[in-house]
């Protein structure tokens, strides 16, 4: 008897990982009728299905709830979480898909504070260990929402990534008080750091819809990662991986480190 294995990651704003796998066992079936043993995996990168993915493995629940899209409305979204291991999994993607975003609100004011409402609600619930699926965002503003939403203060009226380059000083005390004693670990398969050519910005900006804003959303990453070699003693520009998911792994380095 053949052995069939069927694997395969979501097709980005069309198909998700088990409805391919639906597809393609469907397929199989017919044209090898009894003849097979067919198994099937879901496999992600980090980005949309990553949660999916992991359920299928592990044992622990979903968390259903409410956060703020990249768009700035609110959804109704989900987490996994396993309560002895007192270990949560957040897909950033669930808040900040791309195929998502509404085409009529502005680039520049997307934002990621959904992110850290996500954060937020896993460590009220006892997490002790939050990993961070770190792909298809939507967003490019160095992760300020997420870090307000958070506890971080920042000296401007009104954080955006507008605002990047306005920002020259921050406070982490609210912060510090939230995360402690809670582990962070990003998993992705991005290695492209927080600056230059093969940054975040350059590379993963157009994919976003951003054109003309490159150089302004550059300058302001750059700005901002200055500040944070100052404050935090951590300089994070070139680091492997900063760039993820609208450089939320350089705020993993920097700020959840």
């Amino acid at each position: 008897m053949k052995r069939v294995l069927i694997a395969s990651d979501s097709f980005k704003g069309t198909l998700s990982s088990s409805e391919i796998i639906s597809l393609c066992s469907k397929v199989v079936r017919e044209k090898f009728s009894s003849e097979i043993s067919l198994s099937s995996l879901l496999i992600a990168d980090g980005g949309e299905g990553s949660l999916d993915a992991i359920c299928s493995f592990l044992q622990g629940e979903r968390i259903q709830t409410k956060a703020i899209d990249s768009c700035e409305r609110m959804i109704e979204t989900e987490y996994f979480y396993q309560r002895e291991e007192k270990t949560a999994f957040i897909e950033v993607a669930k808040v900040l898909s791309l195929p998502h975003v509404d085409p009529s609100f502005p680039k520049r004011k997307r934002t990621t504070r959904g992110v850290g409402m996500l954060i937020r609600d896993a460590i009220q619930k006892g997490a002790k260990r939050i990993y961070l699926f770190l792909r298809g965002t939507s967003t490019n503003d160095i992760r300020i929402y997420m870090l307000e939403e958070l506890g971080v203060k920042f000296n401007v009226s009104h954080v955006s990534a507008e605002s990047l380059l306005e920002i020259t000083d921050f406070s982490t005390e609210a912060f510090d008080s939230l995360i402690q004693g809670v582990e962070f670990i990003g998993l992705s398969d991005v290695e492209n750091p927080l600056l230059g050519n093969q940054g975040a910005t350059y590379v993963f900006g157009p994919q976003k819809g951003y054109s003309k804003d490159l150089c302004l959303l550059e300058e302001g990453m750059s700005h901002f990662a200055s500040l944070i070699k100052e404050k935090k003693g951590i300089d994070v520009s070139f680091q492997k991986g900063a760039g993820a998911a609208g450089v939320l792994g350089a705020c993993i380095i920097s700020f959840f480190h």
